[in-house]
């Protein structure tokens, strides 16, 4: 037997739509709701909604969600879609919850129609009282938008304190029930902080793995690890990290620069250098690296991944101006790179820079450390190499030389030999390995030999995508090289035997030009979603307005069709809409004749709790009306009216017959 459904209490609902709107700064959203919602307690007409309205309404609300998502997906980054969309879920559903409270049921049922043929049974769900399940999507969504303000968690406690206190147990004594919710709010808080610390120590050691992972996709601009200990998986990798298309000036750069370094330890290169400064935005929107831009300039369009918002951003040597670069801000390290504090998923932007030119700040005496481990095998390499004076230019076409006709680039050299570092292994017994062991190597001669070096990180732009029509960087691009101070500016050199491309190219596998092509639709898609035109924003919002207003103008106008023509039907056609007929409405004309007639705005429910209430206050509840056969009559007819499945030809007769021997036993005597 279906009792009347408990309700919230009285602006329950509404406060908590402020408290939604304020967690998720849409404080006239939360306001506007709150009004909609408390309003149906002052609506003295309630609409008769059906089952099929009911059903109606919900497919209305299906639509919105969908055009709901469609919208956030659009205008928001990926890993804030997710929690946007539960921010919006009150104003989502709100038909839902608008039907209930506005209908003279106090259930609604949820169903829909769609894909469903003319003429088919609509799928639906038994009735049930949606208001306590919105109260709790309100908190949810409150907390998705909560920023972890001090005072969330107490308000949510009295929240709860007030929806249970209208429905707590009468045996025990108010007092006693409040010392009960203090304890248990405390206990809650306690837990709380226990899953919220347990929470930030888990993310934390999700994003070390995470990092660890993807380490190559975030470059560190204070470490670099050689893998002079073991080979990097990225070096094999044919991911798409850039696209480059070159612009005005001799085309694309040979490098790009994502880590400059100054002390060596171990296998790992450092930036011991803390200094930086922001870089400032002119009226122009550009970035300013340099001022006065010089007199000719090449120009670079760069589009980058940038998963985490925030990292490195790649750049060609000389770059003085960063254009079309949304970003919320800019650092620049005193070597040289440049960090995006906070910036979109794919980074879009023009470097403006000149060739041959580098910015970084001059040598300090980091430039000239060498590792004591690491001076044997240095020495042994000088005295091979034998540089013919001691003039920079010339030590580095010793060094060009040496590495060029005696050594080999592979990704499978062995790092270690006994009593040997791995660099002094490099040069001494091994005589082969990648890029990294020939730029470690390279910096510590060059300082060995007193010409001051540094260890530079960044990818090759090399290889032409005739499907995209530009310069793709993949990870196994990723490229180390030297940097020496020489004659007042410093210069690249790249000891790195040429054709090492090559070399790891032959490791892709035939799907690549596959993957490429996902690759670019994936990466196409993306651009079109940071468009974020503001136009395609507001189309997309009206449709969704418009076509909800149009399912919900043919629920109202169907209506309208069966009442007018309800007149000229026979009494099949009459009795359509399921509960039309149903024998309980006798039940209610014969309440109203003796002056307890349900009231427009109220639900059965709340009438069935009334009924004996106003008999008890005019002294006439002599026989109560209210007994266990009323509540059963009253399942039956909402079962009648809302449940999908009706009730079978046995239980209609066994209604017919409940509700007339009620009549009969409740009917005034003549």
């Amino acid at each position: 037997m279906n009792r009347p459904a408990y309700q919230t209490p009285r602006w329950l609902l509404g406060a908590l739509f402020l408290f939604w709107g304020v967690n998720s700064d849409m404080p006239v959203y939360g306001l506007m709701a709150a009004l909609l919602v408390e309003g149906s307690y002052l609506v003295k007409r309630k609409w008769e909604l059906t089952r099929d309205d009911f059903i109606r309404v919900s497919d209305v609300s299906s639509f919105i969600m969908l055009g709901s998502i469609l919208l956030i997906y659009l205008t928001n980054e990926p890993w804030q879609i997710m929690r946007r969309f539960v921010i919006w879920l009150p104003i989502i559903h709100l038909p839902l919850l608008l039907s209930q409270l506005y209908s003279t049921s106090d259930r609604i049922v949820i169903g829909t129609r769609l894909g469903l043929r003319k003429g088919r049974e609509p799928h639906a769900h038994r009735p049930f009282n949606l208001t306590w399940i919105y109260a709790a999507l309100l908190v949810f969504s409150a907390a998705a938008a909560n920023s972890r303000a001090v005072w969330f968690f107490p308000f949510l406690v009295l929240f709860a304190v007030w929806a249970l206190f209208n429905y707590r147990g009468r045996r025990y004594p108010a007092a006693l029930w409040t010392g009960g919710m203090v304890i248990v709010a405390v206990v809650s808080l306690f837990t709380a902080l226990s899953l919220n610390n347990a929470f930030l120590y888990s993310q934390d050691r999700l994003m070390e793995y995470y990092q660890l992972w993807f380490a190559r996709f975030y470059a560190d601009p204070f470490k670099s690890d050689t893998n002079l200990g073991s080979l990097s998986a990225f070096k094999a990798s044919s991911r798409i990290l850039m696209r480059v298309r070159p612009g005005d000036g001799p085309g694309a750069p040979y490098y790009l620069t994502d880590g400059v370094f100054d002390t060596y330890a171990v296998t790992s290169w450092y930036n011991r250098d803390p200094r930086s400064r922001p870089v400032p935005l002119d009226e122009n929107a550009r970035w300013v690296l340099r001022e006065p831009a010089p007199p000719v300039e090449a120009r670079v369009d760069i589009s980058a991944w940038l998963p985490r918002n925030k990292g490195v951003l790649p750049l060609p040597q000389g770059a003085h101006l960063v254009s079309r670069l949304n970003a919320a801000g800019l650092k620049e390290l005193a070597l040289g790179p440049v960090l995006v504090e906070e910036g979109p998923e794919l980074l879009d932007y023009t470097a403006h820079y000149l060739p041959g030119a580098d910015h970084a700040a001059p040598p300090s005496d980091r430039d000239l450390m060498v590792p004591a481990d690491e001076l044997p095998g240095l020495d042994a390499a000088i005295a091979e190499m034998a540089p013919a004076t001691g003039d920079p230019r010339a030590v580095i076409d010793a060094l060009d030389h040496f590495f060029l006709f005696r050594f080999t680039y592979s990704l499978d050299a062995v790092p270690y030999a006994k009593q040997r570092t791995a660099v002094s292994n490099f040069l001494m017994n091994q005589r082969r390995g990648h890029c990294e062991y020939f730029a470690t190597a390279t910096v510590l001669l060059l300082r060995r030999l007193g010409i001051p070096a540094r260890y530079k990180t960044g990818f090759l732009v090399d290889e032409w995508s005739p499907i995209e029509e530009t310069y793709v960087v993949r990870e196994r691009h990723g490229h180390a090289w030297a940097t020496a101070w020489v004659g007042g500016a410093w210069i690249d050199l790249d000891t790195t035997p040429p054709g090492w491309i090559v070399t790891e190219s032959l490791a892709a596998g035939p799907f690549e030009r596959v993957r490429d092509l996902f690759a670019y639709l994936g990466y196409r898609y993306e651009k079109f979603r940071q468009l974020k035109d503001e136009r395609v924003n507001q189309a997309l919002l009206a449709g969704i307005v418009i076509l909800s207003a149009i399912l919900l103008y043919r629920i109202y106008a169907q209506r309208r069709r069966k009442e007018a023509g309800a007149g000229g039907l026979t009494d099949l056609m009459q009795y359509d809409t399921p509960g039309k007929d149903s024998p309980f409405h006798a039940v209610a004309e014969l309440l109203a004749t003796i002056g307890v007639a349900r009231l427009d705005h109220e639900t059965y429910g709340r009438w069935a709790l009334r009924i004996d209430e106003v008999r008890r206050g005019r002294g006439d509840a002599n026989t109560p009306f209210v007994d266990e056969e009323f509540m059963a009559l009253l399942s039956l007819h909402e079962r009648y009216r809302f449940d999908p499945r009706g009730l079978t030809a046995e239980e209609k007769e066994r209604f017919i017959a409940d509700a007339t021997a009620w009549l009969e036993r409740h009917r005034p005597k003549q």
